[in-house]
């Protein structure tokens, strides 16, 4: 709200803008915790590939690590979280840049297979500009181990990389995205059926993209944020 309110020449400071927000029970309630997550592990059924990410897109700093992604479309990063909407559950699987932070891709499911995965790079491959090679970075989910989903990639011509076992930090923007979708969205909104959910999930990805920005983000959309980055 104070970056919006800063491109509108509202200059207010942080604490007056959380005042006028209390005064108006604006207060956010994003920062809502639930319990609860979702892992397709089983071991190492199939071909796991290297860290490409650990290796060539982080440093590491005294106490953690820092991401070095420096343009769109260099590294892209995926995984499913479940979901429970009106007692069902619901498996999401996205894609997003890690350089822009932009969805580039997601599906819904009741129950998350390989099918679903492979829709999420069917959908990538229609948006990815034809001259890029990202690489994919995922946790070592059984359903990024299978030959369906490798041979895919090769496909499409995306590299593949896995965290280690343990290291979930290697994929902490996933991570973090479906935690802010949750807290953001899923868990403020009432819906009537999970169709109306799915149907109003697509709008809320496309105001992400297009519309929602952030003080990291020094007040830029995900789309904004790539757009000046291939024009640079």
């Amino acid at each position: 709200m104070h970056v919006e309110l800063l491109k509108m020449q509202f200059t207010y400071d942080d604490d007056t803008v959380r005042k006028i927000m209390r005064s108006m029970d604006l207060m956010p309630t994003c920062y809502w915790t639930r319990s609860g997550k979702f892992s397709s592990y089983r071991g190492e059924q199939g071909k796991v590939a290297k860290n490409i990410v650990r290796e060539k897109y982080v440093i590491k700093q005294k106490k953690s690590f820092k991401f070095v992604v420096e343009q769109p479309y260099d590294v892209l990063t995926t995984d499913v979280t479940q979901i429970n909407i009106l007692g069902t559950k619901l498996y999401l699987s996205a894609v997003i840049d890690m350089y822009s932070k932009e969805v580039l891709a997601f599906d819904i499911r009741n129950s998350p297979n390989a099918a679903q995965v492979i829709a999420c790079l069917d959908q990538l491959k229609e948006v990815l500009p034809e001259d890029v090679t990202p690489v994919l970075h995922s946790d070592q989910g059984t359903l990024y181990q299978l030959d369906g989903y490798q041979n895919k990639l090769k496909e499409i011509g995306l590299s593949q990389s896995m965290s280690r076992k343990g290291n979930c930090l290697d994929n902490a923007p996933m991570e973090s995205f479906f935690s802010l979708a949750k807290r953001e969205f899923i868990w403020r909104k009432n819906f009537k059926s999970v169709e109306e959910f799915k149907q109003a999930f697509a709008k809320y990805i496309s105001r992400f993209n297009n519309v929602r920005i952030s003080r990291k983000s020094k007040g830029l959309t995900p789309i904004e944020i790539r757009n000046q980055a291939l024009t640079a």
